[in-house]
């Protein structure tokens, strides 16, 4: 059978549609086979492809059905596969969609021919084939000469691959297989429309083509342009009783019109004055020669409302305001408070705190009412005064460990003044009982309201501070008076001194030079480790070793002139060991005088 295919493009512009005509096309190859006996149980299997005759490479559908008939209790599919030997080869089991269909896909042979797919099916009592013969062969082509308008504009030819071509005219393009379609894209330029003839045939319709050459000429002519018009209100946001202006602009037109029945009727730009007394929005959409304009528009807000905040100067406070709004701790809001133009007056009440007087004022400094416009912010201010004398407490976060020598750590304990009655005062803390060389930064000089903390971190501690526990009196003033015994308070933590177990050595000579035959005395000076040193062994360059010198300090006597260098190693009575960096002295000649 022989047959064409249609198929329409939508684009931006102008769309030129072309069906390429094969005169050897056929229908669908389809083959049907079953598998059982008709006296019991059949299964009928249907494989189709959507062509006889493809081009190499092309992707081939299959589409497949699989049903049962007859006394079938028991018997079920098991299997719907498709294979070809010739042509590369291929194979692979149809895909089981549900409701007895299937489907699959192969890729058509690289090289021209005849070729045949087989198909089989089988169920789990019996099995069956069938086969599908098609041929490949090269693809279809025309070539296509476009006369662009004199205007303008672009265009593109789309094989149905989908490769796009943008050459100069004319250009060939390979269809790839009989009945599919090639589309011309022409866009024309801004401000046109585009009409086209191919080979003479005017029109917008989907041509045959049976392969060769074809013109196609373009024709540009100017459209109407669509109108516009903007909308703007300066301002947009006003408070109950102000007004705004409301501005529109055309292009395009002949009429403008609105849905809420401003401005004047039918004018095409202007301006009004409005006052509007809630959220209102003001559009309008014009007509011309081109269409009818989309709609614009802009709103107006009116706010009549007013903004509160509030303050209080203790934590265990709250308060009320007119209209029932409430809060407590240190502030509140803000609250948005609805204003019954010209103005609305509002409350605030606070509540009792137990050994607390209190006293409000506000923005107005008119105590605790205030009159409110719209668009105000404002604000209440609480102040409790305490009736309760002051009092506090001391207390630190826990005792602390530190290490002979160690430079990089700073161990702490966190002193905490504590607020428990009356005004808040400053409270100063001195740190007293430490032993000698041993110090604290951040004592808070100059004092802190309570609440407070303060970290007190423990300075190095130096080899000369024996090792041992320590107790740390922490003592707070009131305003740096330590004669005001009725607000002094003091906390106690120990302070553990641990050996060092770094034990450091020096090496140093008595002068940084001698002469040959003139006595040198070597000192090794050790710290950290216990603290008892039990052993001293010197080496280096001139020193006896049999046996060396094993004392702290020692003299020796050098023959010969260079730079000498010593090491010591002490150890303590805990196992703990040091070596100094080489010391060094320089030796001389010793000069001989004569009497001449």
């Amino acid at each position: 059978m022989i047959g064409t295919r249609h198929k329409t493009y939508i684009f931006l512009g102008l769309l030129i549609t072309f069906s390429i005509f094969n005169a050897n096309k056929v229908l669908a190859g389809q083959t049907t086979f079953t598998a059982g006996s008709a006296f019991t149980c059949q299964a009928t299997f249907t494989a189709s492809i959507p062509s006889g005759s493809f081009i190499p490479g092309q992707i081939v559908a299959i589409t497949g059905t699989a049903n049962l008939s007859g006394s079938c209790t028991g018997v079920f599919i098991t299997s719907f596969s498709f294979n070809q030997s010739g042509g590369g080869g291929f194979g692979g089991s149809m895909t089981n969609n549900g409701g007895g269909n299937y489907s699959g896909s192969f890729t058509a042979p690289g090289t021209s021919g005849t070729y045949t797919v087989n198909f089989s099916g089988s169920t789990n009592t019996a099995s069956g084939s069938g086969s599908i013969t098609y041929t490949v062969s090269g693809p279809v082509t025309a070539t296509f000469t476009v006369t662009a308008c004199s205007e303008g504009g672009t265009w593109t030819i789309d094989s149905p691959a989908g490769t796009t071509y943008s050459p100069p005219s004319p250009v060939t393009v390979a269809v790839a297989q009989a009945g599919q379609l090639t589309t011309v894209n022409y866009t024309p330029p801004s401000g046109y429309n585009a009409s086209a003839q191919i080979d003479g045939s005017a029109g917008w319709s989907t041509w045959t083509i049976r392969g060769g050459a074809y013109t196609v000429v373009v024709t540009c002519t100017p459209v109407s342009p669509v109108p516009t018009v903007s909308v703007t209100a300066n301002p947009r946001s006003i408070l109950s009783g102000q007004s705004s202006t409301i501005s529109w602009a055309s292009t395009n037109a002949t009429s403008c019109t609105t849905t809420s029945g401003w401005p004047p009727s039918g004018a095409l730009s202007g301006s009004t004055v409005v006052s509007p007394t809630v959220n209102t929005t003001y559009d309008m959409t014009c007509s011309g020669p081109g269409g009818t304009s989309p709609q614009a528009s802009d709103t107006v807000t009116v706010d009549s409302s007013a903004t509160i905040n509030v303050t209080s100067n203790n934590s265990s406070g709250s308060w009320t305001l007119t209209g029932g709004q409430s809060g407590s701790g240190t502030s509140g809001g803000p609250y948005i408070v609805p204003v019954t133009p010209p103005f609305s007056t509002y409350t605030l009440t606070p509540g009792a705190v137990s050994g607390y007087s209190v006293s409000v004022n506000n923005t107005d400094n008119s105590g605790s009412s205030m009159s409110m416009y719209p668009g105000d912010s404002k604000s209440f201010s609480i102040v409790y005064t305490s009736s309760a004398a002051f009092n506090y407490s001391l207390t630190n976060s826990g005792n602390v460990t530190a290490t002979q020598g160690d430079l990089q750590s700073e161990p702490a304990t966190t002193i905490t003044r504590h607020y428990i009655a009356g005004t808040s005062q400053p409270v100063d803390i001195v740190v007293t009982n430490a032993p000698a060389g041993v110090g604290f930064n951040n004592t808070a000089p100059g004092g802190c309201s309570p609440d407070c903390g303060t970290d007190m971190r423990l300075a190095p501690i130096p080899y000369t501070v024996t090792p041992g526990n320590y107790s740390i009196d922490v003592e707070g003033f009131l305003n740096s008076d330590p004669s005001n015994a009725a607000y002094y308070k003091h906390t106690t933590f120990t302070l553990t001194v641990l050996s060092s177990p770094n034990l450091f050595v020096s090496c140093v000579p008595s002068s940084g030079t001698a002469r040959v035959g003139e006595s040198v005395t070597w000192t090794a000076t050790a710290q950290g480790g216990s603290g008892v040193y039990t052993s001293y062994s010197w080496s280096g360059l001139g020193i006896p070793t049999s046996p060396a010198p094993s004392t702290r300090t020692f003299n020796i006597t050098y023959s010969t002139v260079g730079a000498k260098t010593a090491t010591a190693t002490v150890t303590d009575d805990s196992g703990h060991s040091g070596t100094c960096t080489p010391g060094t002295i320089q030796i001389n000649f010793k000069p001989i005088f004569k009497e001449i």
